[in-house]
């Protein structure tokens, strides 16, 4: 008798890479590694999305119950906030398996100001109440959704910061650069102006991933339109699929290893301001590059901050201080013996708790026992 755990997993995916290279390869399709290490049969369905206003099923997901008919799942692990999900595929993810575990990778609630920025963000948490009537757990990366959700007994909720495969851990030194620092991302919000500020110009440089100078970008453009086109057509969806996923990991790990690459063309990597409350994957992924992580300090979320240590393994500063930012990168270019100690403090705290591998295995045995793991 196989008693191997069986999982049905549908990642949130982008249809173009315009769209996809801001879905970081760790929080969604990357969670198959841990699978893996967890020895757990998984079964990837990936759900690809196109913008806020799509409103139908997507590619693979439209041919979801053809592709699972005959199969059994012990457990089912879905996107819940991006991935269009109408009642009837909620209620047909609720009869495949006793255990639906939700992930959200975003923040629930905003301010005012934030609000006002992007209509992207509208109507996020009666959303995700609506869906957590389908989901038996959620991991979500905002410690105060997880208080909220619990208190209210909408679902069993799990705090889960970013991590990172730990075969991406760099364990050798690289030569960095001596007189700037890098932000790689999209420029929004306050951003633009941290970018443009004087105190910091020069010395922190926005810079493009690297794999946006490849193929690999048009590759995966075709490889969505394929996706596409067979999944609406009449052939028997599970060869196709096969295909795509096999495709679509190759191409999203290279794209990776150029991304990692990319983080170490700095003595340092920036964490701009962003909308979600918790470390970005930028955060963990600069620790794996082997460089030290420079990020703004979130407010109000006092288990986040608990995560690494300011001064010995990531370096904070303030929201409204960029002095203190631009303090921060000339620190690290004129003591690059505290670089050095920063990377290293920060990669054995990363291999310790915030590999991928261990966070699957943390929300697994979480399930399991009803433990919460402890990141400190």
């Amino acid at each position: 008798m196989n008693s191997r755990l069986k999982v049905l997993f549908i990642p949130f995916e982008g249809t173009h890479w315009a769209i996809a290279r801001g879905v970081p390869y760790s929080a969604y399709l990357g969670l198959e590694e841990g699978f893996k290490a967890s020895d757990a049969q998984c079964l990837t369905i990936p759900a690809t999305w196109s913008s806020p206003a799509q409103s139908e099923r997507t590619a693979w997901l439209n041919r979801a119950k053809e592709i699972c008919a005959g199969k059994q799942f012990d457990q089912v692990w879905v996107e819940i906030l991006h991935t269009h999900l109408d009642d009837d595929i909620l209620d047909w993810i609720a009869s495949l398996a006793p255990v639906r575990v939700g992930l959200l990778l975003e923040s629930l609630t905003y301010n005012d100001e934030e609000l006002a920025l992007t209509r992207d963000i509208h109507g996020r948490q009666e959303r995700i109440e609506h869906r957590l009537k389908y989901i038996t757990h959620l991991a979500a990366v905002d410690e105060k959704d997880v208080t909220e959700i619990n208190a209210r007994q909408l679902a069993r909720a799990m705090w889960s910061p970013a991590a990172v495969a730990g075969r991406y851990v760099n364990e050798g030194e690289t030569r960095a650069p001596d007189n700037y620092a890098t932000f790689i991302g999209n420029p929004y919000w306050q951003r633009g102006p941290w970018l443009e500020n004087s105190q910091l110009k020069g010395r922190l440089v926005h810079m493009v991933s690297s794999e946006n100078k490849t193929h690999y970008p048009s590759l995966f453009d075709w490889l969505n339109r394929f996706g596409r086109r067979y999944s609406e057509s009449p052939f028997p969806a599970s060869p196709g699929r096969l295909l795509y996923v096999m495709c679509l990991r190759g191409i999203r790990r290279q794209c990776f290893r150029y991304y990692l690459e990319s983080l170490q063309l700095g003595c340092a990597v920036v964490n701009l301001p962003h909308f979600v409350k918790t470390y970005s994957y930028r955060v963990v992924e600069t620790m794996a590059a082997g460089r030290p992580a420079i990020s703004w300090e979130i407010p109000d979320r006092p288990l986040n901050k608990a995560l690494f240590e300011d001064g010995k393994e990531i370096l904070l500063y303030k929201e409204d201080e960029p002095g203190q930012l631009a303090e921060h990168i000339q620190r690290v270019i004129a003591e690059p013996d505290l670089a050095k100690l920063i990377v290293a403090n920060a990669r054995r705290n990363l291999i310790r708790f915030h590999t991928i591998e261990k966070r699957v295995q943390q929300i697994l045995t979480w399930i399991g026992n009803g433990d919460a793991p402890s990141y400190v």
